[in-house]
């Protein structure tokens, strides 16, 4: 029964990320819920279900695998240069929604408390998931060992309040933002990069070659990073004594910083930057992570559990959104600027398109879509940091 079991549970994990994207591009009344969510909710529903089809170690090792060989893939296709040279307003504007989410989450920290977790690696985790999105948190998460029903639950109550803020950016934002922020400088006409620059789908044409040449160089990249991260932890803590317990989240933290310095140093390789296929890949491997972590979650503990956590993400998503647009009034970044970036902090590439039609400016797809790029590339090394800065 266990063979079967861990067979099917393998099945479940890997497959249900395809579902979910095809289902998601195939039927409009899920417009609604992303793949992110969907993979969310049927790992719940497979973990609750009143037959076991879980077999919890598989689920555990797939979720295990899935985050470290996700980043390097995420991180090829970051272009740092063509970032830097975005407009100073744009390269302003995300640096000050990096700084207001690291300040909220660090106050937060102090002054909140979450049930069954502890505050300075939920605030780690904020500060990923709001400079770049659910992979980042979820490396955050890994490398510092979070609890798995603390990470659905976390995930659980940013969805349902990243859903009300969405459907603020796309109606409200503009109108009211305006009256305080100067408004975007049209050029006299789209700009020819932005023009088509629309967010990567995943059903596009995959080149095979490339994705297996990207994931090679992703494997490639972990391996090298266990060895550096066990070197360094070895190092930083001196011989270990017989019988002593290794470091889990000290080694964890340490692998997700040189994986993401490995994958970022091949960025800037353009050949490797132009792997097609490599960025939907990784995104696939997340899906991978959420159905399998999900599978593990408890909906008693997580019902029992919630207010708290609205509590805490919620002080965490709008103060920093609130702070970021009181920065962007003071150092006088225009109202579309200023919405785009805070759309590329928390919720990544895949939110820039509808936002910016939203807004009517085809103009700031490219800054968008580049700053989420950059905060996917560097949320998770500040959440870890802010995290282990907060640490008692």
């Amino acid at each position: 029964m266990s063979v079967v079991q861990g067979a099917v549970t393998g099945l479940l994990v890997l497959a249900y990320p395809g579902v979910a994207n095809w289902s998601s591009t195939r039927f409009k009344w899920l417009a609604w819920f992303s793949p992110v969510v969907q993979c969310y909710l049927f790992g719940i529903l497979l973990a609750n279900l009143p037959v076991d089809l879980v077999n919890e170690a598989v689920s555990r090792t797939l979720m295990m695998a899935s985050v470290p060989l996700a980043i390097p893939l995420l991180l090829f296709s970051t272009d740092f240069p063509a970032w830097l040279r975005l407009a100073p307003r744009t390269v302003l504007s995300f640096v000050l929604a990096m700084v207001a989410t690291m300040v909220l989450a660090s106050l937060a920290a102090w002054w909140l408390s979450v049930p069954g977790a502890d505050a300075w690696k939920v605030s780690g985790m904020m500060v990923g998931v709001y400079t770049g999105g659910t992979p980042n948190m979820s490396a955050i998460g890994w490398a510092l060992q979070v609890e798995e029903n603390t990470f659905v639950l976390i995930n659980a109550v940013d969805m349902a309040l990243g859903g009300a803020f969405f459907l603020f950016l796309i109606t409200g934002a503009k109108p009211l933002l305006g009256r305080v922020l100067p408004p975007f400088p049209r050029s006299s006409g789209l700009d020819p990069v932005g023009q088509g620059a629309e967010p990567a789908s995943f059903d596009q044409e995959v080149v095979w070659k490339d994705v297996s040449a990207a994931f090679g160089l992703s494997v490639l990249a972990v391996i090298v990073s266990a060895g550096l991260a066990f070197g360094f932890t070895q190092w930083f803590r001196g011989p270990f004594p017989t019988g002593e317990v290794f470091d889990q989240p000290a080694f964890n933290s340490s692998i997700v910083i040189f994986i993401s310095l490995l994958a970022i140093a091949g960025s800037f390789v353009p050949r490797i930057r132009s792997l097609r296929g490599a960025y939907e890949a990784g995104d696939y491997l997340i899906l991978v992570f959420c159905v399998a972590i999900g599978s593990q979650a408890n909906v008693r503990q997580l019902v029992e559990a919630g207010l708290p956590y609205f509590v805490y993400v919620g002080f965490v998503m709008f103060g920093a959104v609130t702070l970021h647009m009181f920065l962007a009034a003071l150092f006088r970044i225009d109202v579309e600027t200023a919405i785009i970036t805070s759309t590329a902090a928390i919720y990544g590439p895949a939110f820039i398109g509808p936002v910016a039609r939203a807004l009517g400016n085809r103009e700031i797809i490219v800054s968008g879509i580049t700053s989420a790029m950059v905060g996917l590339a560097l949320g998770t090394q500040l959440g870890l940091l802010l995290a282990y800065s907060l640490q008692p």
